[in-house]
């Protein structure tokens, strides 16, 4: 089930990223040869920016590559009690939760607030733009879980 997650987590924004050029690059050649622009092309591109930016940042907490400061962590992991340290990253993870519930939470009822106003060229709910809030909530909500799990495995 993880390594499916896994597969659909990289493969998911690479195509996000493909459509975004066809359809930037469709947009190109029909302003070129009619000079006329289309109106959908950069309003469907916008909104694929920002499914990618999201899911784009499910996959770099998931797999530690997200911004952060090593140099004070690394200090204090040389510095500090093993279990003091697990007790630090618990509490971070604890952080990471309350925020992505949050986020999860006003992200779902602002989507939902949103479902019948529609996009201006796509015509679809405005609700599908925003969904995406709370998805990635949920998405790092279980990835700060099974992080948590795995400390307390480590633990014994």
């Amino acid at each position: 089930m993880i390594n499916i997650y896994k597969k659909i987590e990289t493969a998911l924004p690479a195509i996000i990223f493909a459509l975004i050029f066809i359809v930037m690059m469709i947009n190109i050649v029909t302003r070129e040869l009619s000079s006329q622009a289309l109106d959908w092309p950069i309003e469907f591109s916008r909104y694929a920016l920002v499914w990618l930016t999201f899911l784009g940042t499910v996959y770099l907490f998931r797999t530690d590559q997200h911004i952060k400061v090593d140099a004070f962590w690394n200090y204090l992991c040389k510095k500090l009690n093993p279990r003091v340290i697990a007790a630090l990253e618990l509490l971070k993870l604890s952080i990471i939760i309350f925020f992505a519930g949050f986020l999860s939470y006003y992200g779902y009822i602002f989507s939902d607030r949103l479902k019948f106003f529609s996009s201006p060229s796509l015509n679809i709910s405005q609700s599908y733009l925003y969904m995406i809030v709370p998805v990635s909530g949920v998405l790092i909500i279980l990835i700060s879980l099974i992080k948590t799990y795995n400390i307390f495995k480590k633990r014994g």
